[in-house]
């Protein structure tokens, strides 16, 4: 913990000055207050802002019969923007450029075998899906805005026989692949993208660096499939922390993964041991924060709980959410703005089974 030194002095020129005090100071809890989004079968995946505005993606609780949908936060309601003209489609991520710039990825004809990345833009007015890269399967599941306005998606794809992970590069309407190194791999997740030639892959199995020519292996990072990145935050291109989940066998055997890398090598950050997983992580008064799951497996029921973790300075440690003691549900994303820290997920009960959408700040 931090320790504030405290000189105390008199004000008897004669008296000697007391000896230094040392007191702990406590770290705040997030306080979290509900803001309620108005829907019903509906969980939220992802929520951003980028110049003033807000904006949350969900899916429907049924894919099959329920299309995805972008809300955007107009004062204290969030409303639905309007659908674009399209059906079976699912949407996996979202970039905001600025209030009338929404960048969507998932894939499309959904109910099909060969389903498609799909790629789709809202300027304010209505939704474009912009023509993908030339695959004849695959899906998109990240999207990330770099530096240089160029747009980053990540994914797989079928590339003659094989469904490897990718990444591709969207600038001046072409189509970049980004794929050397990516071969045998499975899924790519998360994208941090620092400039063309620095850039982080999370995959299914296992994490990759981009030097502007191909992507490598970390080798601190397993290929097996036993640890799966899904999430990324950064203070610069010495500080990155990562979340995930860990298998280590069984219904209940996944564990919460958060890994840090300074500059020098990525190395494993000690966290309870509880069985869940992590979805996404942020800056929280100077100090990383995730969110996602914890699961309970009682022999009967298998239940999932929203799940926070904040870092003390040497580990992470389970804090407060955003829901009462015994509701069910996970918390899918974080967003930290200058004055408030969001999260997005969805709750349910046994009174009430359908998915409840969830958005929280802290006070």
């Amino acid at each position: 913990m931090r320790r504030i030194v405290t000189l105390l002095a008199t004000m008897l020129v004669l008296a000697p000055l007391a000896a230094p005090v040392a007191t702990a100071q406590v770290e705040p809890e997030p306080v979290w207050k509900t803001s309620p989004v108005g829907q019903e079968h509906l969980y939220l995946v992802d929520i951003q802002a980028k110049g003033g505005a807000m904006f949350a993606l969900g899916q429907a609780e049924d894919p099959w019969s329920g299309l995805p949908a972008v809300l955007r936060k107009v004062g204290d309601k969030w409303v639905r923007l309007p659908a674009p003209d399209k059906t079976n489609y699912l949407l996996y991520g979202m970039a905001v450029g600025g209030p009338n710039s929404v960048w969507v990825v998932g894939v499309g004809n959904a109910d099909s075998r060969d389903t498609t990345p799909l790629l789709m833009h809202w300027n304010g007015r209505t939704w474009t899906e912009i023509k993908g890269p030339d695959v004849p399967a695959g899906q998109f599941g990240e999207i990330k805005i770099a530096p240089d306005g160029a747009l980053w998606v990540a994914g797989w794809a079928r590339i003659g026989d094989r469904e490897p992970g990718v990444v591709y590069r969207y600038a001046g309407g072409k189509w970049q692949p980004l794929t050397a190194g990516l071969e045998d791999s499975i899924n790519g997740n998360v994208l941090t993208v620092f400039s063309n030639t620095d850039a982080w892959l999370g995959l299914n199995a296992g994490l990759a660096h981009w030097d502007g020519k191909t992507w490598t292996y970390v080798g601190s990072v397993p290929t097996d499939g036993s640890v799966i990145p899904v999430a990324m935050a950064n203070r610069g291109t010495k500080d990155i922390w990562l979340t995930g989940v860990q298998h280590t066998g069984g219904p209940t055997g996944e564990r919460p993964l958060v890994m840090r890398y300074d500059g020098r090598s990525w190395r494993s950050v000690e966290v309870p041991d509880t069985s869940g997983q992590l979805s996404d992580i942020a800056f929280w008064n100077g100090r990383p924060i995730a969110v996602g799951e914890r699961f309970v497996d009682d022999g009967n029921h298998f239940s999932n709980y929203p799940l926070a973790l904040r870092y003390d300075g040497s580990k992470f440690v389970t804090t407060t959410v955003p829901t009462p003691a015994g509701t069910e549900g996970t918390l899918s994303s974080l967003l930290a703005t200058p004055s408030k820290l969001w999260t997005a997920g969805y709750t349910w009960t046994p009174s009430n089974p359908g998915y409840t959408p969830l958005a929280a700040f802290t006070k």
